[in-house]
């Protein structure tokens, strides 16, 4: 997700950094960072704060998929397998629910 998107898509969620530094349990300064370029959120948080902002349908692909079409295949393939579960493990922690919960929560 681009810096200008995770801004756009918190406002038209009508959240404030704050709110959703809360959910992501972050501090409101790193939701300012993220919105403004000048760091980067982890594959993990990026997955999180997507799921969060961005309704289905919304057309924004996944983070991943760049990463995906520059690689071999095969290592992709292994490396998504360990990230999948690593943010799954983090939704866990962060939100407290299981991601297909939360996904089906917002639909």
């Amino acid at each position: 997700m681009k810096p200008e998107d995770i801004k756009t898509h918190r406002k038209n969620r009508g959240l404030t950094q704050e709110q959703l530094a809360s959910m992501m349990q972050v501090d409101s300064t790193t939701i300012y960072r993220w919105e403004n370029g000048i760091v980067a959120p982890s594959l993990a948080k990026s997955t999180i704060l997507r799921d969060i902002l961005v309704k289905a349908g919304d057309g924004l692909t996944h983070p991943f998929v760049d990463h995906l079409i520059s690689r071999d295949m095969a290592t992709a393939v292994l490396d998504f397998h360990g990230v999948y579960h690593r943010v799954n493990k983090e939704y866990e922690r962060l939100i407290g629910m299981p991601r297909i919960q939360l996904l089906e929560n917002r639909a």
